[in-house]
């Protein structure tokens, strides 16, 4: 649970850092001052930096975390970093919905984008499971990632679908579909995936690259195509 600076730990790592105090005075929210001082300290400095330090902002910061160089977050109170999972550099985490919670020994690797979205999104992803670089999630109703799940550079998922069926409104003003997307445990997405609204991709199931996904997908079978349509079963 995040906890408030006190006076005397904000003087000593903005000493620390070396930033000046008058500038930082203007910056009262810890949120915002923490990785001001300390996003782009390079190298294993940096990670020992924000290990000690982010504990104060985030809801919660498991054991032997790590934070690469230039990770940004949006209300990190609601983002919650279980043991040993690494969040690498420039991923971007936006937690102004129900809140983000990656699980131990998870990876989620360099430029990926997580945002919950909207009052109802969460985004929830296991342990043992690995977010390849430049990956999207949004969390619009909810995304469940299990354990042991195997995404690759690039996947998409999109809980959410735009009504254009009106030629006498805005497509904007149609509003749009929501519905949660799981993907259970021991799954495997090929690079470039697409997932979009209220799809389950079963325990076990494998899909192949550049993929488009939007019916369920049964525990174990192999499924590729745009749309995807299962090839076999394991």
């Amino acid at each position: 649970m995040s906890t408030p600076l006190t006076r005397e730990e904000r003087e000593r790592i903005i000493e620390l850092a070396g930033a000046n105090p008058a500038l930082c005075r203007l910056i009262e929210d810890d949120g915002e001052l923490l990785p001001f001082l300390l996003k782009e300290v390079p190298g294993e400095v940096g990670e020992r930096l924000r290990a000690e330090w982010y504990g104060h902002i985030l809801g919660s910061l498991g054991d032997g975390c790590r934070i690469g160089p230039g990770v940004t977050m949006r209300v990190p109170e609601r983002i919650h970093l279980a043991e040993g999972c690494s969040v690498e550099g420039q991923v971007h985490l936006d937690a102004r919905g129900a809140g983000i919670r990656i699980g131990a020994h998870t990876k989620v690797c360099f430029g990926s984008f997580l945002k919950d979205e909207n009052a109802d999104g969460y985004i929830h992803v296991g342990a043992h499971s690995y977010i390849g670089d430049h990956s999207i999630i949004f969390g619009n109703r909810g995304v469940e990632i299990g354990d042991d799940v195997l995404a690759a550079p690039q996947m998409l998922i999109v809980p959410y679908q735009h009504i254009f069926a009106s030629r006498d409104r805005l497509i904007r003003e149609q509003g749009g579909l929501q519905e949660k997307v799981v993907i259970e445990d021991d799954v495997y997405l090929g690079m470039s995936v697409r997932v979009f609204y209220g799809v389950t991709i079963g325990r076990g199931a494998v899909v192949g690259a550049g993929s488009v996904v939007r019916k369920n997908i049964p525990p174990y079978a192999v499924a590729a195509g745009v749309p995807a349509r299962i090839i076999r079963y394991r």
